[in-house]
């Protein structure tokens, strides 16, 4: 009598924050990808776990434009002078977010009456 054993496959996918790690076996991924590792299952079969990882990182670039005495609030900064700010929060997913405002205040003008 022939036993045949069947190869054992396992597929996941993941979703981890930039700057996390997922090992499978002996490789460590980092990046977006599909990866496959393979190794010998318990029953003696090859066997193959697939890994769809998916890295995120939230960025965001926002142009504002305010008179003079308005400001903006980005996470905990509130922003009334022009310039480029760069925030680093925390995205709805819990991974770290970037935004980048690009702040112009528009000077206030007086007119003189004669």
């Amino acid at each position: 009598m022939i036993i045949v054993k069947q190869p054992v496959a396992f597929s996941q996918s993941l979703t981890l924050c930039n700057g996390q790690t997922i090992t499978v076996g002996t490789n460590t991924y980092t990046t977006t990808g599909i990866y496959t590792d393979l190794f010998v299952a318990s029953n003696g079969c090859d066997s193959s776990v697939t890994t769809n990882l998916t890295v995120t990182r939230y960025y965001k670039t926002q142009n504002l434009t305010l008179c003079a005495g308005q400001s903006v609030v980005v996470g905990t900064h509130n922003y009334n002078v022009s310039g480029t700010y760069v925030d680093n929060l925390f995205a709805i997913n819990g991974c770290d977010s970037m935004v980048t405002t690009n702040l112009t205040v528009l000077l206030q003008i007086h007119f003189l009456s004669r």
